[in-house]
């Protein structure tokens, strides 16, 4: 759900609709400036695989901007090594594109085999002494 929040002051901003803060929803106040994405978490649930702690959406308080990617992302191990993620997406990289590639090469087949040409049917062989169709 995305919210166009509605200014009702100098650096005061109200949101134009409920936003939910219950159930498996990560709600956020996200800001971005230029190429930078910062967040504020208003309420996140608990997690037990993570293990995250829940994030309660309390009526007034008052929480840092943060980098987006470590709210959206909070189950990403911050102690892995940078190379690993790099390497990951590398190799999704490389995948993707032999995915692009087989599906080009197989296009390609149907297209030159629908494009090949073909003879009249009067110029085809016969066995001799088959029956012709009128």
């Amino acid at each position: 759900m995305i919210d166009k929040l509605a200014k009702v002051g100098p650096g005061h901003y109200r949101s134009t609709q409920p936003v939910p803060v219950w159930g498996d929803w990560k709600t956020l106040l996200r800001v971005q400036d230029g190429r930078t994405m910062t967040a504020v978490p208003i309420y996140e649930p608990a997690d037990d695989a993570i293990p995250a702690p829940e994030v309660p959406a309390l009526a007034s308080s008052t929480r840092p901007f943060v980098l987006e990617a470590t709210i959206l992302q909070r189950e990403r191990d911050q102690s892995a090594p940078a190379w690993l993620f790099t390497a990951g997406g590398i190799v999704v990289l490389f995948l993707t594109l032999m995915v692009i590639s087989a599906l080009t090469w197989g296009a390609g087949r149907i297209n030159n085999y629908e494009n090949l040409p073909r003879r009249p049917e009067e110029e085809k062989h016969t066995v001799p002494g088959t029956p012709q169709a009128a």
